[in-house]
């Protein structure tokens, strides 16, 4: 029977440096799959019957295999989705995902704009926001995840507002 999900992380590189990080993200290993092998897993994933691919990491947006993933994957009417910061996600990267494939976004964003930069780092909240929205824009289903925290409790509320009025 195939897999409902496949969890596939790209990369551990990532352009954040989270103070709770559980992947350890950040620096790119030196064992990481090479593009043809990530294509060949995808391609063998979908082959297999996989309903859907959600690329991960590290941050899957600044790796460079990303859209051959995606192209791969829905070449074979594979389901993907990327879980992301949203930070480097512009409306040109975008409408390139979308051109590529990509069916849903998940972005992690922590509380308000003082607890999820004091996470996250300086910035992050805005520049995520700007991802979220070019996503939505471009018809991308996008998802919100948030860790409820004590350092993130007070904007939680919030949160759903900002979420709900995104759309």
């Amino acid at each position: 029977m195939p897999p409902r999900k496949v969890f596939f992380e790209l990369t551990r590189a990532c352009n954040l440096a989270c103070i709770h990080c559980l992947n350890a993200s950040g620096a790119q290993l030196s064992d990481e799959l090479r593009p043809e092998q990530v294509l060949a897993l995808v391609k063998d994933l979908a082959i297999f019957g996989a309903h859907e691919i959600r690329f991960t990491g590290g941050e899957p947006t600044i790796s460079p295999v990303l859209i051959d993933a995606l192209k791969t994957a829905a070449g074979y009417g594979t389901r993907t989705s990327i879980g992301t910061n949203a930070v480097s996600i512009t409306n040109d990267k975008a409408r390139d995902l979308v051109v590529a494939g990509l069916n849903s976004a998940i972005v992690s964003i922590d509380g308000d704009q003082r607890s999820h930069d004091a996470i996250r780092g300086t910035d992050a909240y805005r520049r995520a926001w700007r991802g979220i929205r070019a996503l939505v824009d471009s018809g991308i289903n996008v998802r919100v995840n948030a860790g409820a925290m004590r350092t993130t409790l007070s904007g939680l509320f919030m949160l759903a507002d900002s979420c709900e009025q995104a759309g």
